[in-house]
């Protein structure tokens, strides 16, 4: 989306182009850009209005107007807290308006994963949903136990590239541009005949493909064809699934299993290891097991 506003425009190219923001990243900066624009505390064309006072006034304005829920409001201050902070850098504005504005208290939830049976209910949906060999089928139930057995997110899953699978080292290689980091983690063998047989049809398809799930072209996969894939598997089942529930379950299931919390943090790539404390509803012994070796949902 364009803006007429120059700042903004070019917050967001540098954004989107310089660091890789996600198709999901930049509908949330738009959704605040659009209230920052129809705003009448704060105005991109006086600076002097970007005032701590009047940051809490646009923010709780806005919560009240739409009657957002924790997670809203405190989205909406983060992206405008970035916001402000370049245009510090850019001397635009002396101090961030909304860097002292308090995040709102989010209630303490455990994440929503998926029961053994629910799980159960999938694999037979999924087969029948994808019954032959071909491409399009192998690869749709490939893409739903490569969430199953490594709790990837979605941007990663799409990202994948053939040379990130190493079935000899039975590693699967994470390039996770948003951190700028890389990491492994390890390919079970629940999942490695799976991938193997996706494998061939994929290189009978798209031999040139540098993305492991690729479109029928050899590009790369987009958000909503995923979610296609998740919204077909839905129709057949009576309970709600979206993509980052596989990531849930399988985080879960390690903590089941008595993994030690520093490598879920590592396998999950969670830069606060208080985020993985969620998923431990009981104190997790501090013993490394071999991730290989679990026995996975059962």
């Amino acid at each position: 989306m364009k803006y007429e506003n120059d700042l903004i425009s070019i917050f967001l190219e540098e954004k989107q182009y310089g660091q890789g923001l996600r198709e999901s990243s930049l509908k949330a900066y738009n959704t605040a850009f659009n209230h920052l624009l129809s705003s009448e505390i704060l105005d991109i064309n006086d600076f002097s209005t970007f005032t701590t006072s009047n940051a809490k006034r646009f923010l709780y304005s806005l919560s009240s107007r739409y009657n957002w829920s924790s997670h809203c409001h405190n989205r909406i201050k983060k992206n405008m807290t970035v916001f402000c902070k370049w245009l510090v850098t850019e001397k635009i504005i002396k101090e961030n308006p909304f860097e002292n504005v308090p995040l709102r208290i989010l209630p303490k939830k455990l994440p929503k994963g998926f029961t053994p049976e629910q799980i159960e209910n999938m694999r037979y949906s999924i087969h029948r949903l994808y019954p032959d060999d071909s491409f399009f089928h192998m690869r749709a139930k490939a893409i739903f136990y490569t969430y199953l057995y490594t709790g990837l997110r979605l941007y990663e899953l799409i990202n994948l590239k053939k040379t990130d699978i190493n079935f000899l080292d039975s590693m699967i290689s994470v390039n996770d541009w948003k951190w700028q980091k890389d990491r492994k983690i390890p390919l079970l063998r629940s999942l490695v005949p799976i991938l193997e047989q996706y494998e061939k049809a994929r290189e009978n398809e798209v031999p040139d493909a540098l993305n492991f799930f690729p479109t029928a072209f050899g590009g790369t996969l987009q958000h909503r064809e995923i979610y296609g894939i998740v919204k077909r598997l839905k129709m057949t089942l009576n309970f709600n699934i979206t993509p980052h529930m596989f990531r849930h379950t399988f985080a879960t299931e390690l903590a089941k299993k008595n993994l030690n919390l520093w490598n879920i943090s590592q396998i999950l790539w969670h830069t606060n290891i208080n985020t993985t404390k969620i998923y431990l509803s009981f104190q997790c012994a501090d013993v490394w097991r071999q991730i290989d070796a679990l026995d996975m949902y059962k």
